[in-house]
C-alpha cells in the first residue's frame, strides 16, 4: 500500500483513520488534504485499491472535524479533476 500516514498497524490490526488534532482549524484541514492527497496518489499509482476509501471513511468519527473535512475536500476535488 502507498505511504498513507493516516493508516497504521496497531497490535496485528490495520487502522484506517489514526489522526491527531493539532487544535487549529486551519493546521487540521490542511492535514486533512494532505491525507486526500496520499489517499488519491496511492490509489493513482495502483498502490492501493479505490475501496480503501469506505475503510477509511467507515472509520471516521460521527462528528467530523476539519481533519476529516480536509480530506472529504481533496478527494472530491480530484474526483472532479478525474
Amino acid at each position: 500500500m502507498g505511504q498513507m500516514e493516516f493508516i497504521a498497524d496497531l497490535d496485528g490490526q490495520r487502522v484506517f483513520w489514526r489522526t491527531e488534532s493539532a487544535n487549529d482549524y486551519d493546521r487540521d484541514f490542511s492535514a486533512g488534504r494532505r491525507y486526500g492527497r496520499q489517499l488519491v496518489e496511492s490509489i493513482r499509482t495502483r498502490q492501493a485499491t479505490p475501496f480503501i476509501l469506505a475503510e477509511v471513511i467507515a472509520a471516521f468519527p460521527d462528528q467530523l472535524s476539519p481533519i476529516e473535512r480536509g480530506f472529504l475536500s481533496e478527494v472530491g476535488y480530484a474526483l472532479l479533476a478525474a
